[in-house]
């Protein structure tokens, strides 16, 4: 009895479910929640003042804006908030005024126990920028004011009333914009998710001096409060025309599609990361290369570019989908990765059937199925 075409068979029936398994593990990886917007995103306040804002959660406006910058244009943002102890390394946006990253937008922010009040989303400040700084630690769970007043000739950043940071230049130029953003408790792109409780808010402008009662001023100041129609919106006092609402579960506004990160940045900030995208793929390589030496019979040149093609495929798909998914990011450097993490696991195959015909051409055949696949 001939048995070498039921070890054949077997032996390709043991290859497709590996490789169906390499798959489903694959996917799974690559589209995992990692954690659950609904659960945090805005918490019950049990207490009329404030909202409270969990990890992924935020309050969100359209606000107008000046349709120039004069010499003596000055703004003021004041902030009554309760502030918590951020214990990873991300930088935490507390308020974002702005039309997004490339608009230069102002910003306040939470890293760790530092404050910041700063111009542009630059959150490691690469670039040098001024900004205005405190350490929270001693304010952590308290009801706090902070006021960051900005003019032609001075920066300053007040804490319950006392300056605790000085700048003797503008740390913010605002751009031209009919209208900007207001965010409270995350970024545009959801990326920056801050937790704590926000009583109020207060964002000011004025086409003069802050002194100067004359000047065209803009005006916008929202007071938080437990919604008794469970939809969690605060109007702006001076006009009830304009409202802060709490969005829409697991929606952000700028939230981007294979998201471009520079080289550079890529090798200080995401090693570990580039790493997982490139060896995870490997094994998803390998296997879609022998299905396809198997089963179609694909020369072993053909084999290496349709796998290439079908795991950047799956990358792909992967990084669309990850756009609705909770604290997955969609980035164009995954897919490249991935993709030549394919690349690596078909050549590793493409050797081996090399080297295998390469010690059978001494023999009767050289080997190669290529063109009718394993039978």
């Amino acid at each position: 009895m001939n048995l070498v075409p039921t070890i054949r068979h077997s032996a390709r029936y043991i290859l497709l479910t590996i490789s169906l398994t390499v798959l489903v593990i694959t996917l799974m990886a690559g589209l995992t929640p990692r954690g659950n917007y609904a659960e945090n995103w805005i918490a019950e306040n049990s207490s009329a003042a404030g909202i409270d804002i969990k990890h992924y959660g935020y309050l969100s406006s359209v606000l107008p804006r000046f349709d120039a910058v004069t010499s003596t244009y000055s703004a003021s943002l004041s902030l009554q908030f309760v502030a918590r102890e951020q214990r990873d390394s991300t930088f935490r946006v507390i308020l974002f005024f702005g039309d997004g990253c490339e608009d230069n937008p102002l910003i306040v922010g939470q890293w760790r126990a530092h404050l910041f009040v700063m111009q542009g989303c630059d959150f490691p400040n690469k670039t040098k920028r001024l900004r205005l700084s405190t350490k929270l630690d001693s304010v952590f769970n308290q009801r706090t004011d902070i006021v960051a007043q900005i003019s032609k000739n001075k920066s300053e950043l007040f804490v319950n009333g006392v300056p605790v940071s000085v700048k003797d230049e503008p740390i913010y130029h605002p751009t031209v914009s009919e209208k900007s953003l207001l965010l409270i408790g995350n970024s545009p792109d959801g990326y920056h998710g801050w937790s704590g409780r926000v009583h109020s808010i207060e964002v000011f402008e004025r086409s003069g001096t802050l002194t100067d009662a004359s000047a065209d001023t803009i005006r916008h100041r929202f007071t938080l409060s437990k919604s008794t129609e469970n939809s969690g919106y605060a109007s702006d006092s001076n006009t009830t025309q304009t409202e802060l609402r709490i969005a829409k579960v697991g929606w952000f506004p700028r939230r981007k599609v294979l998201e471009p990160i520079s080289i550079i940045s890529l090798i200080e900030n995401n090693k570990i990361d580039a790493l997982i995208n490139l060896s995870g793929f490997i094994p998803l390589g390998f296997c879609l290369a022998a299905i396809l030496h198997a089963y179609l019979g694909l020369c072993r040149f053909r084999m290496v570019f349709t796998a290439v093609l079908l795991g950047t495929l799956v990358s792909l798909k992967i990084e669309l989908l990850q756009v609705f998914i909770v604290a997955r990011r969609s980035n164009l450097h995954d897919v490249l990765l991935n993709g030549l993490g394919a690349a690596i696991g078909s050549l590793i195959l493409f050797l081996f059937l090399k080297s295998y015909a390469f010690n059978k051409e001494s023999t009767h055949n050289s080997g190669d199925n290529c063109d009718r696949g394993v039978s």
